[in-house]
């Protein structure tokens, strides 16, 4: 979502990170096939993710995408590999199960193994996690299983020779394929409207360092939160009302105006009937009081501390517990 794609714009998706840090999303392919994007997923992560989104429209090409999309795959582990780092290739140090599965079929047909052999090894692969899949470790595991293990040196010699990677194939097949494409714009009509939940507009824009830290330290963050996010609903009404106002109660009618004409909060009915969001004592307040609180959860104001509040309110200074932090110069009003 951080670079900025246009109608009719193809990206391909390949490959990934995951277990150690987060893979690529659905929203965020949704998010682009919303924008008239033409994307297209193929091998690795890319093939998972157009077996999920091919309703969606998303493309899925190569022999991974089908196999998923037949479910003759599940999980997400077939295509997980261990790897180095960008500096030595990203070279693969353990073997991809889909692969294995392929290469193990091909011995089978090619009469290098039994068919019970290559069972065997591949229910070994997926006892073991993704991150110790190594030919040797796959191979001495499956030992005790096999009925025929002087198959073993001829077939680890073929699968290591021989075998075909065909995560590789399927993402140099697609490169192609997408070489050759007409370059005009998307004409395709968008079936799907993407939904923009609050923590979707939150991956689009992340908090601020300082935002959070205010959230862990600062005593008066709820309310600072609170009168943040009804002014912003004040804004979003057009009232003229002066923003500035703090606890103003033109502010807060604003508010509730806003939220009550776009069915986001019912105004009449009683504290009770929110008991999910509110807590015991806070249905005690006067309706103003509580009404307030809940217009400030609604998800259009979801993320509108950070839109509204670009620099870090001196109030939260007076804090002791956040001075030394924001002396770290991670605040921009602290480090000035």
């Amino acid at each position: 979502m951080a670079l900025d794609f246009a109608p009719g714009d193809v990206v391909a998706l390949i490959d990934g990170y995951f277990f150690g840090r987060p893979a690529v999303r659905q929203k965020e392919i949704l998010h682009l096939l919303d924008r008239g994007v033409r994307v297209y997923g193929a091998a690795s992560t890319g093939a998972l993710r157009a077996a999920e989104l091919h309703p969606f429209e998303m493309i899925g090409t190569g022999r991974v995408f089908d196999a998923y999309r037949r479910s003759d795959l599940v999980g997400d582990d077939e295509v997980a590999v261990l790897h180095t780092d960008a500096e030595a290739g990203f070279r693969p140090l353990t073997e991809a199960l889909v692969t294995l599965r392929h290469n193990l079929d091909e011995a089978v047909s090619a009469g290098i193994c039994a068919a019970g052999t290559a069972r065997a090894i591949v229910e070994a692969a997926k006892e073991m996690p993704f991150f110790e899949r190594t030919l040797g470790a796959i191979f001495s595991r499956a030992r005790r299983h096999i009925t025929a293990p002087r198959e073993m040196p001829t077939l680890h010699a073929y699968l290591h020779k021989q075998g075909t990677d065909i995560k590789q194939q399927d993402a140099a097949d697609l490169l192609i394929h997408i070489a050759d494409l007409p370059d005009e714009p998307n004409r395709h009509t968008i079936l799907h409207k993407l939904n923009e939940t609050i923590h979707f507009k939150r991956w689009q824009s992340p908090e601020p360092a300082w935002l959070k830290l205010c959230r862990l330290y600062a005593t008066d963050y709820s309310q600072f939160q609170e009168q943040t996010a009804l002014a912003d609903l004040a804004r979003r009404s057009g009232s003229d009302v002066d923003l500035a106002g703090g606890n103003d109660p033109a502010i807060l009618h604003a508010a509730l105006n806003y939220v009550s004409a776009h069915s986001l909060l019912d105004t009449q009915a009683p504290p009770v009937a929110y008991a999910s969001w509110l807590t015991p004592q806070e249905q005690e307040l006067p309706d103003t009081a509580w009404q307030a609180k809940l217009a400030a959860l609604t998800k259009i104001a979801g993320n509108t501390v950070s839109e509204t509040a670009p620099e870090c309110p001196s109030r939260f200074i007076r804090s002791a517990s956040v001075a030394p932090v924001c002396a770290a110069r991670v605040c921009p009003v602290c480090r000035g």
